[in-house]
């Protein structure tokens, strides 16, 4: 064969070769090669480039999960503490719970009390050069892309024309302010963001506002609370269509700070049941038009007695987070301090016992909560909730002429107050407990307190004898009289004595308030000891004087104006007229503009 033969050949055998590898490759031979293990193939095929779009849709997944918000979402709560000093020594505690949220774009950071009690957003805004207002961070409505003026019924505000302004007067204190709507966040994700309408503060009375470190407050009423729907948190928030439930939840520890693990928070668009113990048990909303969280009251004990107040069906109470005390009705507020005071004895060796609080919350001295006093029994709709002193009593001893109708109701009832020494128990085992704790009261039992220290001791007190006098010093609850003639007759604010034993869920769509025990150290030791199963004021004197807030909402009042006019349609109190949106002069009010009908007495 000649040379060029064989080169011929030798190109065919090429040719042949390249075309079966080809075909080779094609209908998937290396693919099967590489799934037997056999051997590996380096290379780079079409399917390889298959497999990188794959790989890049599943990097995208996870980034789709990261952009859509997860409900609940869990806000923390900061409590705060501060030392009320009198005459050179702490009498007191002011304390609230407040959480960040952010406003406008861009955004702009705010402290907040979320407050059941009331239906508005509100905070400072910059026009605002009050003392009260500088000393909190205040909104600039200018700096803000998306912020719009309006009118109280939800409408746009004309250029040039004038404000409406509203004052909102609280439990305590009053604002008074004009209106906006803007983009309100609740939490880091954007996606969490709602357009709503907000209160700019020009105005806010020094008390309480100025002696407290957040900024404003939330409301998350009912909406009939709001001047106009967009200005209620829940109609905005459904309104934006964020697949969340119409639901939000309150636990609220006594502990201090953002780290512990029983540190309080709001849970918005559903509730979390990781912070309860025991199922919620739904309560409905009485007369939901009011616009309060408030539940009926079929029945009123204090240490297994009923008072006779009842009866007639009057008695309710509004469930509010942002009232520092058990708010009682006047005409009974008597009974209440006389039933569960005690007279101090110092048995307590000023050991800071239960709830998590701090030994330096009783300034070295007796710690009223843990004292032997009655339980207070509220019966709801087919629920019974229960507190005890550790819930309900003040951190420290006062003077009895400060607590309002102590001294009067012991002078007018004197065989009432026959002296009764309250013994000091030993804490013992849960069997022990158990054992001695009766199916009829396992519902209203309370925990047995041990010291911080370590010791067994539970503080003791003695019951009011009516050899009590103005300078006695008497352990006393953390309640306050008030009128509320709008709402009922007999209603009580059931404020955070109640809420740092019950977690407390509420549906806007179903208008009910669930209770549960909250996972707090004192719930988790009662339900050991009683067996059960866990599931996953105006007559204060000044040394003793103690911060007492109460956001509960009471009256509004709007500033209407038509056209460039500045004569409001009606107003009674002498208020000043609204000013232009665009002047930027802070508003001035006289005297008699913050003197709206407020009912509660302190």
């Amino acid at each position: 064969m000649s040379i060029r033969h064989q080169a011929a050949l030798r190109l065919i055998l090429v040719s042949i070769l390249v075309f079966a590898s080809e075909l080779f490759f094609e209908f998937g031979g290396a693919s099967e090669i590489a799934n037997d293990g056999d051997e590996v193939s380096m290379f780079q095929r079409p399917m390889i480039v298959s497999k990188s779009k794959k790989q890049k849709k599943s990097q995208k997944e996870p980034e789709k999960e990261a952009e859509k918000p997860i409900w609940p979402m869990l806000i923390p709560l900061e409590k705060e503490s501060v030392p009320i000093v009198r005459n050179s020594r702490i009498v007191s505690h002011k304390t609230s719970f407040s959480g960040k949220i952010r406003v406008g774009s861009p955004s702009q950071d705010f402290k907040v009390v979320f407050d059941t009690g009331s239906g508005h957003i509100v905070v400072p805004s910059s026009q605002c050069t009050s003392e009260t207002c500088l000393a909190h961070r205040r909104y600039n409505m200018t700096a803000s892309s998306r912020s719009v003026p309006l009118n109280a019924d939800g409408t746009l505000v004309p250029e040039g024309d004038l404000c409406d302004q509203v004052t909102i007067g609280y439990g305590t204190g009053e604002v008074m302010g004009e209106l906006a709507r803007d983009k309100v966040c609740l939490g880091a994700d954007d996606s969490s963001c709602i357009e709503t309408g907000i209160i700019m503060a020009v105005e806010m009375t020094e008390k309480p506002f100025k002696s407290f470190q957040f900024d404003g407050i939330f409301g998350l009423s009912l909406d009939a609370l709001a001047v106009s729907p967009i200005f209620s948190f829940h109609n905005s928030f459904e309104a934006a269509k964020l697949g969340a439930l119409p639901q939000f939840g309150i636990f609220l520890s006594a502990e201090a700070g953002l780290s512990s693990s029983q540190s309080s928070e709001i849970a918005l668009g559903g509730y979390n049941p990781d912070r309860l113990l025991t199922p919620l048990k739904w309560v409905p909303v009485a007369h939901e038009e009011l616009g309060h969280w408030m539940v009926t009251i079929k029945e009123v004990r204090i240490g297994n007695k009923t008072l006779n107040m009842c009866q007639d069906g009057s008695c309710r109470g509004v469930v509010d987070s942002g009232t520092s005390h058990l708010g009682v009705p006047t005409a009974y507020h008597s009974t209440f301090a006389r039933a569960m005071s005690v007279l101090s004895d110092g048995n307590n060796g000023g050991s800071g016992g239960g709830l998590g609080l701090e030994a330096d919350d009783t300034d070295g001295g007796e710690d009223c909560r843990g004292v032997e006093a009655p339980t207070l029994e509220l019966v709801l709709e087919g629920f019974t909730v229960n507190i005890g002193p550790e819930f309900y009593m003040r951190s420290m001893p006062v003077k009895a002429s400060s607590v309002r109708g102590l001294l009067s109701e012991i002078d007018a009832n004197p065989k009432s107050a026959a002296p009764h020494k309250a013994t000091t128990k030993k804490a013992t085992s849960a069997t022990t407990n158990k054992a001695a704790t009766t199916a009829a009261t396992k519902a209203t039992a309370t925990a047995t307190k041990s010291s911080k220290s370590g010791g067994t001791k539970r503080a003791g007190g003695t019951a009011l004898a009516p050899s009590v006098t103005s300078s006695s010093m008497v352990c006393a609850p953390k309640t306050l009289p008030m009128k509320l003639p709008a709402l009922g007759q007999n209603v009580f604010i059931l404020g955070e004595p109640l809420l740092n034993r019950y977690y407390t869920a509420y549906d806007w769509k179903q208008k009910a308030v669930g209770f549960g025990l909250s996972a707090i150290a004192e719930n988790r030791k009662f339900l050991d000891e009683v067996g059960e199963d866990v599931v996953q004021t105006e007559d204060r004197k000044q040394d003793d004087e103690e911060e007492v807030y109460s956001f509960v909402q009471m009256t509004v009042q709007v500033v209407r104006v038509t056209g460039r006019g500045r004569k409001p349609q009606s107003r009674s109190n002498g208020a000043v007229p609204g000013r232009k949106c665009d002047d930027h002069t802070a508003s001035s009010l006289d005297d008699e503009a913050f003197e709206s009908p407020s009912h509660l007495e302190l």
